[in-house]
């Protein structure tokens, strides 16, 4: 059979909706794999990115086994893959898509380039995705150019959305995918200084099942760790579902952070021993891109013990409150902070600066961006909670799950519509 022959199958496939068909083809057509090897920008020309997306596909894959040539014209190519694959092929080969992607991540990180790659591939994760809280393999590649490019707001329109869904996609998305996702999400949130998000980012990856420890999770420990301070004042224990690896072995190998996380509980000098650990360990935080983040623990820290006199004095020497929080910089330092406080509103207090005294007010009773705030996260239960009741009733449906509690006799669920649907 010629080439053009198994060309024209292909395209004649694919515009029939004969997906698997086409595959086969592939598999054992050793011809057809040779031509297009020999020249695979040859074989592109030959099928349209829109019309032909998998044979499109399966000639770019080996063009990336090979060399890609001219980094500008990979970009152009990409990009305009992009705009115009037909996503249902699209899907049969994304494992290919998601290599061919992968590569234009590195090679735009590589030449400082990042953000040349965001819209291309934003594009393509929208078009690609079955909903917007639907995870693919392309998700890791967008938040890295991302970070790369230094644009943090630009990951928000994907990582606001909660994913609850993603299938399967062969060996392209495995778990590094996965935790590189909410590892990159978390490392976005923090650098953003959204501390609660972050930390319910770098809690997923740490708590993915898991049979040993990943480097990845080792990095999100650090920075759990870290924002865990930040937003609970202390380490939060990881949740019970969480691997026995990571459990058991994950502090060993992070110890400078848990010798931080225990001195900064202590009652006397907290403030002292991270600044020793600083001095001492400062270059392993650099290290590990987290020196930032220890600076700011730092910080809290002092905000709360400051939070805590609130609570036992009425009036305080600039002086007493500086050296009851253990600051070097004596009272100016102290009158900065409490400046910095009293503007977040975090607490409620004047300063006579004629006298250096400082009176502590009472604490407003609600605040209407914390009204804002609640109401907008009990709209989100009540979405999820409904999410959740389709999704019982859609497996109560199923025919597999019909058959097998039928075969015991019985159901796990007590709801009586459940029952009713099972005995049909």
């Amino acid at each position: 059979m010629s080439f053009e022959k198994l060309v024209n199958d292909v395209r004649t496939m694919c515009e029939q909706e004969k997906y698997r068909q086409v595959l086969e083809l592939f598999d054992k057509s050793k011809e057809l794999s040779l031509r297009i090897r020999d020249n695979p920008d040859a074989a592109l020309r030959q099928f349209n990115p829109s019309k032909h997306t998998m044979g499109y596909l399966l000639a770019l894959k080996f063009k990336l086994e090979m060399t890609i040539g001219d980094p500008e014209i990979y970009l152009q190519l990409m990009t305009q893959l992009a705009d115009v694959f037909h996503v249902e092929q699209a899907r049969n080969l994304i494992d290919i898509l998601a290599f061919a992607f992968h590569v234009l991540t590195s090679i735009l990180v590589e030449r400082k380039q990042p953000q040349r790659g965001l819209l291309p591939l934003l594009t393509a994760i929208r078009r690609l995705r079955e909903s917007p809280s639907h995870l693919t393999s392309l998700h890791p590649h967008y938040l890295c150019l991302c970070l790369s490019a230094k644009n943090l707001s630009a990951a928000l329109s994907i990582l606001d959305t909660d994913i609850i869904s993603l299938n399967y996609e062969g060996p392209s998305f495995d778990s590094r995918g996965f935790l590189l996702y909410f590892y990159y999400g978390g490392y976005i949130y923090a650098a953003l200084k959204k501390f609660s998000r972050a930390l319910y980012f770098f809690e997923v990856c740490l708590t993915t099942p898991s049979m040993a420890i990943s480097a990845i999770q080792v990095e999100a420990y650090k920075k759990y760790v870290l924002v865990s301070l930040l937003v609970h004042g202390k380490l939060r224990t990881l949740p019970k579902y969480t691997s026995h690896v990571i459990d058991r072995y994950i502090r060993n190998i992070t110890g400078l952070y848990n010798e931080l996380a225990t001195a900064y509980v202590r009652d006397k000098n907290p403030y002292q021993e991270i600044q020793k650990l600083l001095k001492l360990h400062g270059e392993d935080f650099q290290k590990d891109q987290n020196y930032g983040l220890v600076k700011q623990c730092l910080a809290s820290l002092v905000k709360r013990s400051i939070q805590r006199l609130t609570k036992t004095f009425v009036t305080l020497s600039l002086k007493d409150l500086s050296e009851r929080v253990g600051l070097d910089g004596g009272p100016r330092e102290a009158e900065h902070y409490l400046l910095q406080m009293i503007e977040a509103g975090e607490i409620h207090a004047s300063i006579d600066q004629t006298q250096g005294m400082i009176s502590f007010q009472d604490e407003q009773l609600i605040d209407s961006q914390i009204v804002v705030e609640l109401e907008s996260e009990l709209r989100d239960c009540m979405f999820f909670g409904e999410m959740l009741k389709v999704m019982n009733m859609n497996l109560s449906k199923d025919p597999k799950y019909v058959r097998k509690t039928k075969g015991t006799g019985s159901t796990t669920f007590d709801d009586p519509s459940i029952k009713e649907i099972l005995s049909v």
